[in-house]
């Protein structure tokens, strides 16, 4: 018995770390193209905003500059900026206040 309950924690401990890193695979930005989406970012563009939120939060660990990216991207009228941002229990900016409720 104890030797089936390795084998299902050694699968599903195999599973977990594969599904954390490919979301990690998934968020992260291409270096070549980091400098693109700040600028794309910064002008105003709250994909971007939020794609930059995920390369950080998610493919580099880095919360926060993540943060920084997701409050950009609810400023800039996002949504899931917004949502995420209250779920984390961070203030999120009087932009999402309506978006929120939507």
């Amino acid at each position: 018995m104890k030797f089936e309950n390795r084998a299902f924690f050694v699968i599903i401990t195999a599973f977990i770390l594969t599904a954390c890193y490919s979301k990690a695979r998934y968020a992260q930005i291409p270096r070549s193209q980091l400098e693109t989406y700040i600028s794309n970012a910064n002008h105003g563009d709250a994909e971007a905003a939020r794609k930059l939120s995920r390369h950080f939060l998610f493919g580099l660990n880095d919360l926060v500059n993540g943060k920084i990216w997701l409050t950009r991207a609810a400023e800039l009228g996002d949504r899931g900026a917004c949502m995420s941002l209250t779920n984390m229990g961070e203030k999120a900016p009087e932009t999402c206040a309506s978006r929120i409720n939507e």
